[in-house]
């Protein structure tokens, strides 16, 4: 009866395995590639949105320069320089081809 009693004290004091495993995929390899997909586009859209937001911060400075004054003026002083220059153009061409401008019209 005793060796009965020790035999089951032992067989019941027996440790079974740990079932314990790790939730991060690094450590247990289980959806490491997919973790590391992961990382990876978390790091692209933060460096593409930060890309986006300066090309924004870019423009909306190019659009402030643009509305200044002197510029506005600069930008009417030029259109006008172009069609002045290609109306003398069509002048020039117009005398060699001795023909009036009127005739044309």
């Amino acid at each position: 009866m005793k060796a009965l009693l020790i035999t089951l004290l032992i067989t019941s004091a027996a440790a079974d395995e740990l079932k314990f495993r790790f939730k991060s995929p690094t450590f247990n390899g289980a959806g490491y590639s997919a973790h590391m997909i992961n990382l990876e586009n978390m790091r692209y859209s933060r460096k593409k949105s930060m890309r986006d937001e300066l090309r924004a911060l870019e423009l909306q400075a190019q659009i402030l320069e643009d509305r200044k004054p002197i510029n506005a003026f600069y930008l009417i002083y030029k259109l006008e320089y172009i069609q002045n220059s290609l109306n003398k153009l069509q002048n020039n061409y117009l005398l060699k081809q001795e023909l009036s401008p009127e005739l044309l019209l």
